[in-house]
């Protein structure tokens, strides 16, 4: 298996093609991905698959792997060895005075290593054991699948370049449109997507870039994603991969904030919101816009942020990157329908890509 990213659209059934990937055979596999809920998700559809998990195949969130196969078997070689490293500091690491090769450089007081500097110490124990840490790693394992790689950041690009440039096999998939998280809040890297890092570094060679066979949506309904690829137009745009000639409600619309109540009433969606403290019409589901990612829904109702509801009106409102990919994970929810809740006396300025709807 040849190393490759495949860059994904919302609703593509990346998690699905990577678990196909995967084969019950002598050949070791490990599965990664940034978020416990993500990897929880993955056990249960190799499990759908085999019943049961198959000894070929590992499953751990990537912190769990960096943690497992990268620092602790060759922390001594580091300086570490008698360290007992409790887990990893999740919160924004700030600036660090600390002599970089330090313990403390690395971790807080309580021996958590720093989610920012948790690959930048996996490799430091790959340089000081000689290459050991890659080396083992390619021996547990024949093939390295990542998922999510949007959400990857740092040194975290810097690892996944070593495994490449030791010739392991990495196979890749991610949608950079939904990078609503990030395993870091670094500076290392900063700015760059792992297709861009890629590019840059000169890599190309190592790891193939595939464009083209996770551009479709099985999730999404043509009227959904024309208009979520507006969000991000200098992407390929995506096409919709599901067949919604029998649901009676679909597309994008505009809901005037005094009818919301209503619409909820006539085609339950799920209302998605920035926070809890967002006002919002009574829904038998609400999810706030960080929690909706890797969720489908037939309906959804979504209360904007004022910088959304200004790209609204006009496509061509800058918008911050977060705030772009969750309004595109927003979207992108929604099989059928998504309605956006406009203020009644904004309803008329808005442009004709964008339907009113009444009861």
């Amino acid at each position: 298996m040849k190393s490759k990213i495949y860059l994904a659209a919302a609703g593509s059934g990346k998690t699905t093609f990577l678990i196909n990937s995967l084969s019950n055979t002598d050949q070791r596999f490990l599965y990664t991905t940034f978020t416990d809920e993500n990897a929880a998700v993955a056990k249960e559809m190799i499990y759908q698959k085999y019943g049961c998990i198959p000894s070929s195949i590992t499953v751990l969130p990537w912190f769990s792997f960096l943690l497992e196969h990268g620092v602790r078997p060759f922390q001594g070689t580091a300086g570490f060895g008698k360290e007992k490293f409790s887990g990893v500091d999740l919160n924004p690491e700030g600036r660090n005075f600390n002599k970089k090769g330090t313990l403390r450089y690395y971790c807080n007081k309580s021996k958590e290593i720093y989610a920012a500097k948790l690959p930048a110490l996996a490799l430091k124990c790959n340089e000081c054991s000689s290459g050991a840490v890659i080396e083992r790693i390619k021996e547990l394992f024949g093939v390295v699948l990542i998922d999510e790689i949007q959400d990857m950041a740092g040194y975290d690009y810097d690892f996944i370049a070593a495994l490449l440039s030791a010739g392991m096999p990495v196979v890749m998939c991610g949608d950079e449109r939904q990078s609503t998280y990030r395993t870091n809040a670094g500076n290392k890297n900063k700015g760059l997507s792992l297709e861009q890092y890629i590019e840059k570094n000169k890599l190309a060679s190592l790891c193939e870039i595939d464009r083209a066979t996770l551009n479709g949506t099985h999730r999404c309904s043509k009227g959904v994603i024309e208009f979520a690829n507006m969000v991000y137009p200098e992407f390929p745009p995506t096409e919709s991969l599901c067949d919604a000639s029998n649901e009676i409600h679909n597309g994008v619309w505009a809901i005037p904030e005094s009818l919301a109540q209503k619409y909820c009433e006539f085609f339950d969606p799920v209302i998605l919101r920035h926070s809890v403290a967002t006002q919002t019409a009574n829904a038998s589901a609400v999810c706030n816009f960080g929690k909706a990612k890797g969720r489908t829904y037939d309906h959804v109702l979504i209360y904007p942020v004022a910088d959304m509801a200004s790209w609204l009106q006009d496509a061509s409102t800058d918008l911050k990157p977060q705030t772009r990919s969750k309004l595109y994970v927003a979207i992108t929810r929604a099989r059928f329908s998504a309605g956006f809740v406009v203020a009644d006396n904004k309803v008329n300025e808005l442009p004709d890509t964008l339907r009113v709807w009444k009861p």
